[in-house]
């Protein structure tokens, strides 16, 4: 099985447009050297800012003069000239919590106790900020922060701000969902413990991402009896299967071309990158040119019609 966490960069306009600091209107306005270096000698006479220009996928380090947001203090980009430029000050970028936060990439990392996680990304380099790493299940955080967690096969999330988003709320990021919850395929969905499914209620599947899992409403494979925009996937528990949402509407159907389970129509799920009907080897019901195969992946019993 195979199946998507959205995640993504994030910005704030300031609540009020008489706080916004002093900002240049035009890169020629930051001074000759206006390009800069956000993760080591800045070269610049303020701030080493992101500039993101709106309406496209750009995004490149500049002097600015809008750094007077303090580390991991609330931040914001501030809008002008086509362009988007974070506030924070010092070698700090406005991360995906709205929080300044120490900028890094693949060479400039952080400390074994924090994470990188991505802000921007542009042709050439990506910019990212350090976090620091939690327990999800300790809730160890500061006041007013929870452990997000970002990447299911690490046994640890990041501390970030807490978000309102209740089980079921649509999310883009788990920044957005309440305390023990993540974003996972577009929904706020409750993490758990793989192997033990601390953390899901009598109804609900550990589906395992790794190291940490998801809670998923449980369903019947063979009846596929999730809600509509559901489909019951089954992930090897012998119990049950579990209902996702369908990545794409309308699903794809039986046959067609397809790259995550969760496209495919419901009853299905994409093997070899084509949708494909699940079966009772004990009892099959394939078609007459398929075969009921067993499916390593799949609980005992179950299978897939293939030709």
């Amino acid at each position: 099985n195979s199946s998507s966490q959205d995640s993504g960069p994030a910005s704030v306009e300031p609540a009020d447009a008489s706080l916004q600091p002093e900002v240049v209107t035009t890169k020629a306005e930051a001074g000759a050297s206006a390009q800069c270096d956000v993760f080591g000698d800045m070269g610049c006479p303020e701030h080493c800012a992101l500039w993101k220009e709106q309406g496209t996928l750009r995004v490149e380090s500049r002097c600015s003069s809008t750094g007077s947001t303090p580390s991991l203090s609330d931040c914001a980009y501030v809008e002008t000239a086509g362009w988007s430029i974070d506030d924070c000050e010092g070698r700090s970028i406005c991360s995906v919590d709205h929080k300044c936060r120490t900028a890094c990439n693949s060479e400039h990392t952080c400390d074994p106790t924090e994470l990188c996680l991505l802000v921007e990304q542009s042709e050439l380099e990506v910019f990212g900020t350090c976090f620091p790493r939690c327990d999800p299940q300790a809730r160890d955080c500061p006041l007013g922060e929870a452990c997000r967690v970002y990447d299911l096969s690490l046994p640890f999330g990041v501390c970030a701000r807490l978000g309102q988003g209740t089980v079921g709320s649509e999310c883009g990021l788990p920044t957005e969902c309440r305390e023990d919850l993540t974003c996972f395929n577009g929904e706020c969905t409750r993490v758990c413990t793989t192997g033990t499914a601390d953390g899901c209620a009598a109804d609900e599947l550990c589906v395992s991402g790794g190291a940490l899992g998801v809670c998923l409403s449980r369903c019947d494979v063979s009846v596929q009896d999730c809600a509509p925009g559901y489909g019951c996937y089954d992930f090897g528990d012998v119990s049950s299967g579990a209902c996702m949402a369908h990545a794409i509407v309308p699903p794809v159907p039986l046959g067609e071309a397809c790259v995550i389970d969760t496209q495919c129509a419901p009853g299905s799920e994409c093997e070899g990158n084509v949708c494909r009907a699940y079966c009772d080897l004990a009892a099959p019901q394939c078609d007459a040119t398929f075969t009921c195969t067993s499916v390593e992946a799949l609980a005992p019993g179950h299978g897939l019609c293939l030709p």
